[in-house]
């Protein structure tokens, strides 16, 4: 006979706590005690399971078909790129910036899809894909995306503030967040 573990029962919150624990445990395992490559090839991973569970989020559980996730993804990207570059902000604190502005964009852009069914959600979205890498290479932005060629090079002089983690370093000394 298998193990039943009921909902809402003291064995039920136990088993999340430790998932919980043991989630929070790897996140700072991997930067702080793992080799550049291994931190490298998990933050890839990372950045793509938060693309995929918005997806799953929206076409899993709402039903709705939208093409538009890689603009929101670019858009996040390249407002932690422009802040570092343009602006000296420590990579840390872009991160809620970035997420902040990507949900703003999100919920401006669906507010007049909210009346759009099926294929036709699916156009306006696709649109959305389609526009936002013609508005970073667009002339007259090229001073902030650096054109088509992208925002490149960035590097870190010093131990990036990070407001949950603080500061993190690897087994070599240097910081999580450098390469």
């Amino acid at each position: 006979m298998p193990f039943k573990i009921h909902a809402d029962t003291p064995a039920h919150w136990g088993l999340r706590a430790v998932w919980v624990a043991a989630t929070v445990l790897f996140l700072v395992y991997i930067p702080t005690r793992t080799e550049t490559g291994t931190i490298i090839d998990m933050t890839l991973a990372l950045q793509l399971a938060i693309a995929a569970m918005a997806l799953n989020l929206v076409m899993g559980y709402g039903g709705i078909i939208s093409l538009g996730h890689s603009a929101f993804f670019g858009l996040g990207g390249y407002t932690t790129a422009v802040l570092i570059d343009h602006y000296d902000w420590s990579q840390g604190w872009t991160l809620y910036i970035a997420a902040a502005i990507g949900f703003v964009v999100g919920c401006a852009t669906s507010l007049p899809a909210l009346r759009l069914k099926g294929v036709y959600l699916a156009l306006v979205t696709l649109g959305l894909a389609v526009l936002f890498p013609q508005l970073v290479k667009w002339r007259k932005a090229e001073w902030l995306t650096d054109g088509a060629r992208g925002i490149i090079d960035l590097a870190y002089d010093d131990v990036p503030e990070c407001p949950v983690l603080a500061e993190l370093r690897r087994v070599d000394g240097r910081p999580v967040f450098m390469w």
